[in-house]
């Protein structure tokens, strides 16, 4: 038996198909990404090279896929929407040869809103400015040691007797949908004191919520596209490691900020990322439109929070694409 092999002389030839900018690109030979530099794939082979190969499993033929992750059915207790706008300066910077920066993307402000899983806004926060997002990332962990004081008052249960009564003829755990045995117990939310339904004492485990490591979302419109660039080239520039916050008792304390994990798309775009316990999340992955059209197709009776914040104000107004711009 002969093998027969091709003596691949230009490798960045071979793969110029893969190129969308017609231009000379210098590929890396174990991802195929494509470089406009040839001293580029050299550094990032260093990271490159430390990612370990993927493979697709798929499922055998007659297996049935189950959902397992039971603790994911339960609502997050806080979320933070936040939001962030730049101006754009005009420059005339060089970079390289061949380019000249026309514009600068600088950060003037950055908002956000914590809100709690029954609805409740515990805290806004608006800052402006050239270090806005660094204020950002300080007020995070100022906001981190609030939270955790706040989960640590966990509700008593509370029930009516139409909730007794359905807890004394449940047959299957409202977690894993699975049928009841003498273990059953009564899950209740921790935050509400509302009873949730009859389940297992193992699946009322999986939906305890630990004060200090529970991930918290950040959600950020197009997070992915635009906002990630930003955030994570300014998130290594806090002006300090460890942040003091006001507890519910009026007593101060320190909270120290934690490492940073990514999920990437590429070298460039990130799908998520985490900065501690906070979990950076992309809301065009679920509501792929602009902000102008969700708001257009939105009734108006769904702004609750921005009805509490603008008391004196027609919601049609606020929403209004120019204003919300000005």
């Amino acid at each position: 038996m002969v093998n027969h092999f091709c003596w691949i002389k230009n490798f960045n030839g071979l793969c110029f198909h893969l190129s969308k900018c017609g231009s000379r690109t210098h590929f890396c030979m174990r991802c195929f990404t494509g470089h406009r530099t040839p001293e580029t794939p050299r550094n990032h082979q260093r990271y490159c090279t430390n990612v370990k190969p993927a493979a697709v499993k798929l499922p055998e033929p007659g297996e049935t896929l189950i959902f397992k992750d039971v603790q994911s059915r339960m609502k997050m207790p806080y979320v933070i929407y936040a939001d962030r706008e730049s101006l754009i300066v005009p420059s005339s910077e060089q970079h390289g040869k061949h380019t000249v920066r026309n514009a600068e993307h600088v950060p003037c402000g950055v908002a956000y809103e914590v809100v709690r899983s029954d609805g409740t806004v515990m805290n806004r926060y608006l800052c402006r400015g050239d270090d806005s997002i660094e204020t950002f990332f300080e007020q995070l962990t100022s906001e981190d040691g609030r939270i955790t004081e706040d989960l640590k008052r966990k509700q008593s249960l509370t029930m009516t007797d139409d909730e007794r009564q359905r807890f004394a003829s449940a047959s299957e755990c409202w977690i894993c949908n699975k049928p009841l045995n003498a273990d059953r117990v009564r899950d209740h939310d921790h935050i509400s004191g509302e009873f949730r339904g009859a389940a297992h004492d193992a699946c009322n485990l999986l939906l305890r919520i630990t004060p200090e490591t529970h991930p918290i979302p950040v959600v950020f419109h197009n997070l992915k596209g635009y906002d990630a660039h930003m955030l994570v080239s300014r998130i290594g520039v806090t002006t300090s490691e460890t942040s003091s916050f006001t507890q519910p008792s009026g007593r101060s304390g320190l909270k120290k900020a934690g490492e940073i994990k990514v999920i990437p798309n590429n070298m460039e775009r990130y799908v998520s990322f985490c900065w501690g316990r906070f979990r950076f999340v992309d809301s065009l992955a679920f509501l792929n439109a602009s902000l102008d059209k969700l708001v257009n197709n939105a009734p108006g009776e769904s702004f609750k929070h921005l009805s509490t914040k603008y008391l004196h104000i027609n919601v049609d107004i606020i929403i209004m694409k120019c204003l919300l711009c000005n």
